[in-house]
């Protein structure tokens, strides 16, 4: 398995696929977060159309949803994977669309190749998750039940003290639905704590 669980603040809960944290939601489970997300809409960011070096803020949208990537010595983009320049930590901040859900793949790169190391995502009410992660499919998928994601920021660490820096691909987000699907949006949020449980 490419992601283990080191720490998990406020919950030490090991070997689950979904673990509850205040008002998030963590999935290490792709079928599991998609379950839980089911009832908003999706768009995902692959990078796929950047290529290079650039300053900050990097900006972009997926839908509705616009985003702006910042590291304070710049990103680069290459191959679909946005990684900070100088392995400082990526933020990501979201407007347009309230986002709900924030998912993709969060690993550490050192020129370029993917490079094992302690990767710590953390969302914009101070929730924050650490794994070691060797594997550019390593998935993770946040949900709120108490207010959208305004913010993410990516950290990545060796262990041996080597230089990495913390890369993000497939960036997909679950936002609010069209108002004909509300009414379904507030049932998933009805059920979800008592699945929990």
């Amino acid at each position: 398995m490419s992601i283990r669980a080191l720490a998990i603040p406020a919950c030490a809960v090991a070997g689950l696929t979904a673990a509850s944290n205040a008002s998030i939601s963590l999935f290490a489970d792709a079928f599991l977060y998609d379950a839980q997300v089911a009832a908003f809409q999706r768009s995902t960011e692959t990078f796929n159309t950047y290529a290079g070096s650039y300053s900050t803020p990097l900006l972009g949208s997926a839908g509705p949803v616009q985003w702006a990537a910042s590291a304070t010595g710049g990103l680069n983009v290459n191959a679909g994977r946005l990684s900070s320049t100088d392995g400082g930590s990526i933020r990501i901040d979201l407007s347009g669309a309230p986002v709900w859900g924030v998912s993709g793949n969060f690993f550490a790169t050192s020129s370029g190749s993917v490079a094992g190391a302690l990767v710590y995502v953390a969302m914009s009410d101070g929730t924050g998750f650490i794994n070691w992660v060797d594997s550019a499919t390593a998935f993770l998928g946040f949900y709120s039940s108490n207010g959208p994601i305004s913010s993410i920021e990516i950290t990545a660490s060796s262990i041996d003290g080597s230089s990495v820096a913390p890369t993000i691909a497939n960036l997909d987000f679950a936002y609010v639905p069209a108002p004909g699907s509300i009414a379904l949006l507030m049932v998933a949020n009805a059920v979800a704590p008592r699945r929990r449980r």
